[in-house]
């Protein structure tokens, strides 16, 4: 699946891809789905409060404020969003499903997203279709180099068809003299490896040899990620040629 890098600076500016511009920068595995981005005050629901993110399907990709649905986040912290959620107004029924978290302290976040499946008539069945899974993150602070020594290892946490039970959890390593990121994450009973990742000079992270490795089907999966505030925290995701084993992933020193 081709990703698309983004980087805005305004409410709305969706059509700028790959261009670092601003403090603000995150990542959709497909933006005919999701985009991040900045966020603008579109009322007094959906307050300026730094990055977002936006399902095309709903106001044209409007970007909300991801701590905006804090009030949705369940025992492990994931907010997570449905066509079906209380109080929500019919206009909203094109939200589909989220499950999103944020890195503690910081407003970096990381995320993923299905859209509601139908049936051939159209009808909604009140489940994901998983053809359309994307997963993203964003954050505020974004780092634009990294030293050239040192080490770090970072808590992290990462997000791949969450069902309430099955966060995925464990400890990235940079060696910022080699210019590696290594690590994996598990569940109680998957285990996502992130490969050996590239740490560009601008800060940025990619790899090509990520893995399920209690699903080598999957195959290879590419990396594509953040630092930020510093190199304080994380964020990236990985993906694979079926896009249901998708990554999303983030973290804390």
């Amino acid at each position: 699946m081709k990703l698309q890098s983004i980087s805005l600076a305004i409410l709305l500016s969706v059509g700028l891809v790959g261009v670092a511009q601003a403090a603000v920068v995150g990542e959709s595995s497909d933006i005919g789905n999701i985009v991040v981005g900045s966020t603008g005050s579109l009322g007094p629901t959906h307050p300026n409060s730094g990055v977002g993110f936006g399902v095309n399907t709903l106001y044209n990709g409007a970007i909300v404020a991801f701590s905006g649905f804090n009030g949705y986040a369940d025992g492990n912290g994931v907010v997570r969003l449905s066509p079906y959620l209380p109080g929500l107004p019919a206009s909203h029924a094109g939200i589909g499903y989220a499950n999103y978290k944020q890195v503690p302290t910081q407003d970096v976040w990381f995320g993923e997203w299905n859209a509601e499946a139908k049936d051939a008539s159209g009808k909604r069945l009140g489940t994901v279709d998983p053809a359309t899974h994307t997963v993203y993150y964003n954050g505020k602070d974004a780092d634009t180099s990294v030293p050239s020594t040192g080490t770090a290892n970072y808590s992290v946490q990462g997000v791949n068809n969450y069902n309430g039970s099955n966060l995925l959890s464990g400890t990235f390593t940079a060696n910022f003299a080699t210019k590696q990121l290594t690590g994996s994450l598990s569940d109680s009973s998957r285990t996502f490896n992130l490969g050996t990742a590239t740490i560009n000079n601008d800060a940025t992270i990619s790899g090509s040899n990520a893995s399920w490795t209690t699903n080598p089907s999957a195959g290879a999966g590419t990396v594509s990620g953040q630092f930020y505030n510093s190199q304080s925290s994380l964020a990236g995701i990985a993906t694979f040629n079926n896009n249901v084993h998708d990554v999303a992933f983030g973290g804390k020193k």
